[in-house]
């Protein structure tokens, strides 16, 4: 598709956007958005976080978890309640819906894992762990540089 020294970065993108597309096409099918999950996620593993509990263990901004939990409420997969010990804090629960939809969930992840990495031998995806944390932590260091700079 593409050449010369750009073909790596867009073989990357094309890989990470086709991804994303079957994930959101197969999430589709349950009534959840791809970025959803993880909140949902977040919740399965203790339920009732607030706000800003959920903000800071997905490692977004507050105002994108209000807009989050918005949605799944009026899909009705979460409710949120008045938390007893603070009246300014709002917790959000899962409602059954939500509990329901962890199975579904789980195996489209299974579903995606399994067709992502058919043919793959552990030493592989390893490897591919190995390299995808190389180039977040390199994108990290990138990000506090600031854009132009470098530190030598």
């Amino acid at each position: 598709m593409h050449n010369g020294k750009f073909k790596v970065f867009h073989k990357y993108m094309h890989t990470s956007k086709m991804t994303a597309h079957k994930t959101h096409e197969d999430l589709e099918k349950v009534g959840l958005y791809r970025g959803q999950p993880p909140l949902l996620f977040a919740l399965w593993k203790q339920d009732g976080l607030s706000g800003s509990e959920l903000s800071k263990t997905l490692g977004i901004k507050p105002s994108t978890v209000a807009k989050m939990v918005k949605r799944l409420k009026n899909a009705g997969f979460v409710t949120k309640m008045q938390d007893p010990c603070d009246s300014r804090i709002s917790n959000v629960y899962l409602t059954d819906k939500g509990r329901l939809v962890e199975s579904d969930v789980n195996g489209i992840y299974e579903e995606l894992n399994q067709t992502i990495f058919k043919d793959f031998d552990q030493k592989q995806i390893k490897l591919l762990e190995d390299l995808l944390d190389k180039m977040q932590a390199n994108i990290l260091f990138a990000k506090h540089e600031g854009p132009g700079e470098k530190n030598e």
